[in-house]
């Protein structure tokens, strides 16, 4: 099963035949490690908040909303883990073009 879609509805993901299972590379490593790591109805809400703030640069945002505390701490939490997701991603990348050079 897979999350898709912005509600993250759960849909089977279909395999080819003799296609192992994918969990090595899941960030989640496991089925009953999922669970411990699945976000909450209103941890959902506050990223999808987030992104669509960034897609609006925050326009979307009411002013009470830009003026609070804890909305502004989440998004800078958010940023953050963006940022190093994107700088890992970077690094993988490049050792991807060093071991071919």
């Amino acid at each position: 099963m897979i999350a898709c879609g912005p509600e993250r509805r759960e849909q089977p993901q279909p395999r080819l035949p003799g296609m192992p299972l994918q969990c090595g590379k899941c960030p989640k490593q496991s089925p009953s490690n999922a669970k411990r790591l699945k976000l909450s109805p209103k941890n959902w809400r506050t990223l999808k908040l987030w992104r669509e703030a960034k897609a609006t640069f925050g326009r979307c945002l009411t002013r009470r909303m830009a003026r609070d505390a804890i909305i502004r701490r989440n998004f800078a939490e958010l940023d953050a883990i963006h940022a190093q997701v994107g700088r890992a991603e970077q690094a993988a990348q490049f050792s991807l073009l060093t071991m071919r050079s």
